[in-house]
């Protein structure tokens, strides 16, 4: 796991990209910057194929709960949003109250 040192340089690189040239670039920078752009997307990638669910989605990543807890803390990522029975049982609600509503309007 990238420390947070390390992570704001690979952030830095990021912006630096955008005024130097891959080939001006150390190797270094160069893998940093990768991960740095990688990393979210492949945690936003393995929360979706885990529903949500923090345990499968370590698990599918192959690193402990805990790490993968952080690595998404780190990300700002919410697990919340990838679970899908949140959003059902938010339809079931708005369903119901727009039932409760059409039989008031009557």
């Amino acid at each position: 796991m990238l420390s947070r040192a390390c992570t704001a340089y690979a952030l830095s690189q990021v912006t630096k990209s955008k005024r130097k040239q891959l080939s001006d670039w150390t190797y270094q920078e160069a893998m940093d910057a990768a991960r740095a752009d990688a990393e979210p997307k492949y945690l936003v990638a393995i929360l979706e194929k885990a529903e949500g669910d923090l345990v499968r989605a370590a698990a599918y990543a192959g690193v402990t709960r805990w790490l993968f807890v952080q690595l998404i803390k780190k990300h700002q990522i919410s697990a919340k949003s990838f679970r899908p029975y949140r959003s059902e049982v938010v339809q079931t609600a708005l369903r119901q109250l727009q039932n409760d509503d059409d039989r008031r309007s009557r």
